[in-house]
């Protein structure tokens, strides 16, 4: 009975582990950590109130907040990642070309996705560029002026 229970056991709690518990164990650790986190924000900016009831909250509460990146900043990553996947993509083209790779095999297509990925990210970068220049340029005059 017990060899017939034990490989049965395995095959609904296994299962069962990665579906159910996992995913709900992953979302309560990461709502504790937010939780835990706004919880220790809260409790340093009441101390420095408690303390200094000079300060401006709004501005204290400001401070905690996560820095958006710039936009220049984003685009840059944009373009470093389509150099990259470019890069990758033409050279596995490349190597499986001169390695004598038929034309249809399933690494040479991986390699021709990946090309088109740096290539789309190129052309977001310099499609971005050239929307986003008076944005950029304002965030930039915006950065000075808080220096």
């Amino acid at each position: 009975m017990e060899d017939i229970l034990v490989p049965l056991m395995e095959d609904i709690l296994v299962p069962l582990g990665i579906c159910a518990v996992m995913p709900v164990l992953i979302v309560w650790l990461v709502m504790r950590s937010y939780t835990r986190r706004n919880e220790n924000q809260k409790e340093v900016i009441i101390a420095t109130l408690e303390k200094n009831p000079n300060i401006d909250a709004e501005q204290l509460a400001r401070s905690f907040q996560p820095r958006e990146k710039p936009l220049k900043e984003k685009l840059l990553t944009r373009l470093l990642w389509g150099c990259i996947c470019t890069f990758c993509g033409l050279l596995g083209i490349i190597f499986k070309l001169i390695g004598g790779v038929s034309l249809l095999s399933d690494e040479l297509l991986i390699f021709i996705a990946v090309l088109a990925l740096g290539v789309a990210f190129l052309i977001n970068y310099f499609l971005g560029k050239k929307m986003l220049a008076g944005e950029i340029e304002a965030e930039e005059r915006k950065r000075q002026q808080e220096i």
